[in-house]
């Protein structure tokens, strides 16, 4: 071999073993052979190759005598070690194990939420629409999600998706908000706006329910759930269909019964009053343990007055409610004449809605009876402002008359006037939710601040379909260092920042002034 050529022999070993290693890296980044691996391996093997051939003798020392010998066992060495590595690893990944090793839980899911998981059988599929700005601080959500995806062995899967990169999908599931979550199980899907246990857990339970059937009352002018263009309820009606509910509609007056099947029963707003033979069935399901939500227009835009209507008298007498002949004043909107809700009571319908508004755009009052009838408690869900700001008129000539109206604390109801309700006969177990307004949760303004959610809690409530696990997430322990005298913090800043590194500084120029002195 020529010995000017010989002097590459180096240059062709380092560059072979170079590539053989960037190939054995691109394989694991990509967990399969690529054009880049064989590109990169098959420059290895030509390096070593050229190596062997620039210089034989040197190969030949590499795969024989001594060296090689001490070679072959280190070799042999390192394989054992990788082997047993290898095969621990694979032992781990088939038998994965977690711990949580914080004080107080906050990695692990629930009980309540276990027991849930531990019951599904179906698999759900949760798409995570975050903007890239928002996912790239969703850490919590990710370990959250990946929490419920492990303990239920796959059949929860997940994945985040930009709704501005796919607005097909985000539209296809009216996405409105970033941050928002779709969990999809069959034919049926559920969406929560904030990512916490609580909120998934009670949306998987949502997923998993029996359906239930829901009959929207017609035959009195009410909001239709089939109507195709407004006032309807179509979009409630489609809300509803997503949460597992069925949906038809109900014409007492046609049918003359109330199905077996019902579990409850919508009235959205009749325009006209029901007859006493719809309120005498309306009675006899009610006392067999029915459900209903009810949502009612003031009188003045109806045809009913508070004195002729059988649906008003059958509340007031069975339920306590009473119904006022009036129209809510709200000094806080453009239109005096939309209430807005200023407060909530604690009860599963408002719980989650404190921070938010509601909308109600002709109201009139609900308000409880000094005395409820034996086995009934009830509680008013829905107040708005205080006085001067809001009020119930009940001068129904000035409104008529579109006259001035001012409030009247003798005859008026003062504000904080109370427009909806929920009561629960203990006797029976009826449920019974009623607003004094229905154009909230019609399509023109159900998506306006929350008064779709807002319908839709009532009808879960009263359908005894609420959240019903209580999900108890684990709250960190509150910790806090008290020095122990006021110049502590003073003291660790002084040793931090001056007395270490000072320390170093001065053993530094020791060290430096001896050894100069003994050069």
């Amino acid at each position: 071999m020529n010995a000017d050529n010989k002097r590459y022999a180096p240059l062709a070993f380092w560059l072979g073993l170079t590539a053989l290693l960037v190939a054995g890296g691109v394989y694991f980044v990509y967990r399969e052979p690529n054009t880049a691996f064989y590109v990169t391996l098959a420059l290895g093997v030509i390096g070593l190759a050229a190596w062997a051939y620039l210089d034989p003798q040197r190969a030949r020392a590499a795969f024989s005598g001594r060296q090689a010998r001490y070679g072959g066992n280190a070799a042999l060495l390192v394989l054992g070690f990788l082997g047993i590595f290898v095969v621990f690893n694979w032992l781990i990944s088939q038998n994965e194990q977690r711990w949580d090793l914080s004080e107080d839980s906050t990695n692990t899911l629930s009980a309540e939420t276990l027991a849930l998981l531990a019951e599904l059988d179906e698999p759900v599929a949760i798409t995570a629409y975050y903007t890239a700005q928002a996912e790239a601080s969703a850490d919590n959500v990710r370990k959250l999600l990946e929490n419920y995806a492990f303990s239920t062995d796959g059949l929860i899967s997940y994945e985040f998706v930009d709704p501005t990169n796919d607005p097909v999908g985000a539209a296809a599931y009216s996405i409105t908000q970033d941050r928002t979550l779709v969990l999809v199980r069959g034919d049926r899907h559920e969406i929560v706006t904030v990512a916490s246990e609580q909120e998934l857990s009670a949306a998987l339970l949502r997923l998993g329910s029996q359906s239930l059937q829901v009959y929207f009352l017609t035959g009195h002018n009410e909001f239709n759930p089939d109507a195709t263009s407004d006032p309807t309820y179509r979009q409630a009606a489609t809300e509803l269909t997503s949460r597992g509910y069925l949906v038809a509609t109900l014409n007492l007056l046609v049918e003359g019964a109330i199905p077996e099947d019902a579990a409850l029963i919508v009235i959205a707003g009749p325009l006209v009053p029901l007859s006493n033979k719809e309120i005498s069935l309306l009675e006899d399901y009610v006392a067999a343990g029915g459900d209903m939500v009810i949502l009612l227009e003031p009188t003045i835009l109806t045809s009913a007055t508070t004195a002729e209507d059988p649906l008003a008298r059958y509340l007031a007498q069975d339920w306590g409610l009473v119904l006022g002949d009036d129209v809510v004043v709200d000094r806080q909107t453009q239109s005096n004449f939309q209430a807005v809700a200023a407060a909530y009571a604690q009860h599963p319908i408002t719980d989650k809605m404190s921070n938010v508004v509601t909308i109600y755009p002709t109201a009139r009052s609900v308000q409880l009876a000094e005395v409820l009838p034996e086995g009934v408690t009830a509680q008013e869900l829905i107040l708005t402002a205080p006085f001067d700001t809001s009020w119930a008129e009940t001068d129904m000539e000035a409104l008529r008359a579109q006259q001035p109206i001012t409030p009247d604390e003798d005859q008026d109801i003062p504000g904080p006037v109370a427009i909806a309700v929920a009561a629960e006969n203990l006797t029976t177990g009826a449920r019974l939710a009623v607003f004094g307004d229905a154009d909230f949760g019609s399509d023109q303004f159900y998506s306006v601040q929350l008064n779709g959610k807002m319908f839709l809690n009532a009808v879960d409530w009263a359908a005894e379909q609420e959240a019903l696990i209580n999900v108890s997430a684990p709250q960190p322990t509150a910790r806090f260092v008290l020095p122990p005298f006021p110049q502590y913090t003073y003291l660790v800043i002084l040793m931090a920042v001056i007395v270490l590194p000072g320390i170093f500084v001065v053993s530094g120029l020791v060290v430096f002034f001896q050894r100069r002195r003994r050069g």
